[in-house]
């Protein structure tokens, strides 16, 4: 539990590399489609796959900063994630504000377990927007986690998750 609670914190920590800009979104098509690692889904047109290495890749639309990470890990159990739990880790690290927002839901993704937690924090300079999917399979844990620090791609995101297809 602690390896996937520690790489869920890294897929959240990029937030921190990539800079942002303002803008609200008109509804954006999701055109590209991406597998990493058994995991398929659509992006947002704009996004290019900027990094792709083993366990982990990265999509990013550079003229905005929004992001998705991609990140497989050990396979775990869904049992070992509680809201409490997850929302705790949260909120030690980014402090009491975040816990007002975040939202946690257990659903099953292709007959597989899993979870989403999303939630909005500030940096002091803007709102940033952020949903991450944990799905547990039989030989891995992914992690897919949406960036949103412009606030243009927030409802592409949620419509992204909802259309996450298991591959294998």
């Amino acid at each position: 539990m602690k390896k996937l609670l520690a790489l869920l914190l890294c897929a959240w920590m990029l937030v921190s590399v990539f800079a942002a800009c303002g803008g609200r979104e008109e509804k954006i098509a999701l055109t590209r489609s991406y597998t990493f690692s058994g995991v398929s889904l659509k992006l947002p047109d704009g996004f290019t796959v900027t990094n792709k290495e083993e366990g982990y890749s990265v999509a990013a639309n550079k003229e905005t900063g929004d992001y998705v990470a991609f990140v497989k890990a050990e396979a775990d159990h869904p049992e070992n994630y509680t809201e409490e739990a997850v929302k705790s880790i949260y909120i030690e690290k980014y402090g009491d504000a975040i816990g007002e927002t975040l939202r946690f839901e257990k659903r099953k993704i292709d007959g597989f377990d899993a979870f989403v937690v999303s939630g909005r924090y500030s940096d002091g300079k803007k709102d940033n927007n952020f949903i991450s999917v944990s799905i547990f399979m039989s030989d891995k844990t992914a992690t897919i986690t949406y960036n949103g620090l412009s606030g243009t791609f927030d409802d592409a995101f949620a419509r992204s998750v909802d259309g996450i297809r298991i591959t294998k």
